[in-house]
């Protein structure tokens, strides 16, 4: 892989057209936003709409979100969606009706489905919780060295082996994670995502749509 153009935007910003037609001129096969919702709606849709860079639009977890759907208009049409954890997908698997019950608790309650952040939270709290038992204590350091040993069973996002670990170097947990493609609804107005990869959990084929031009050209 050989990146051809990095572009830098702060936090807030709402006009991506130049650095995209930056982009645009280098021909990139495909556009990657390091970005949280708010910029990465609208990197998506001024990149397509605005300044024609046709080109495939990946998207990091924190955006599976009922909001981005929403935001992204029919412009996210065939972008791609790294999860763990999203409000329209479940993925097969052992903590499936885990993830049922979670989704129908919370729409019951916020009548809205959860995103990818909400369920990390929800288990974060559950995670710091048996740190704090483990550790007998509520002394910081304690809790700190009872994070670092940790092992507990998944609860609602899919971890490698199917437990909650961190690992030793930057005390990073293993989510299975999982590819979607969005694909225009026109029942509900909005893209919907189908998981595309691994096989293990794949509902459809990756598409790439008639109007992709390779190398942005």
């Amino acid at each position: 892989m050989e990146i051809v153009s990095a572009e830098k935007f702060k936090m807030s910003e709402t006009d991506f057209r130049t650095p995209l037609t930056v982009m645009k001129a280098v021909n990139p096969d495909v556009v990657y936003p390091a970005a949280f919702l708010n910029e990465q709606t609208l990197i998506v849709s001024q990149g397509r709409r605005d300044v024609g860079l046709d080109s495939v639009y990946p998207s990091v977890e924190c955006n599976d979100d009922p909001d981005y759907y929403t935001g992204v208009e029919k412009w996210g049409e065939y972008s791609i969606q790294e999860s763990r954890f999203g409000p329209y997908v479940i993925p097969a698997g052992p903590i499936r009706n885990a993830v049922v019950k979670f989704k129908a608790d919370f729409e019951n309650k916020w009548a809205a489905p959860p995103s990818m952040m909400g369920a990390s939270t929800y288990e974060g709290v559950y995670i710091a919780a048996e740190a704090i038992k483990n550790a007998g204590t509520v002394e910081k350091e304690k809790i700190r060295t009872s994070l670092a040993e940790l092992e507990m069973p998944q609860i609602i996002e899919v971890m490698q082996n199917e437990v909650i670990a961190f690992s030793p170097d930057y005390r990073e947990s293993k989510f299975d994670l999982y590819m979607e493609q969005l694909i225009w609804n026109e029942t509900v107005g909005e893209t919907r995502p189908k998981i595309v990869w691994p096989d293990s959990v794949k509902e459809t084929e990756f598409i790439l749509p008639d109007w992709y031009k390779s190398g942005g050209s």
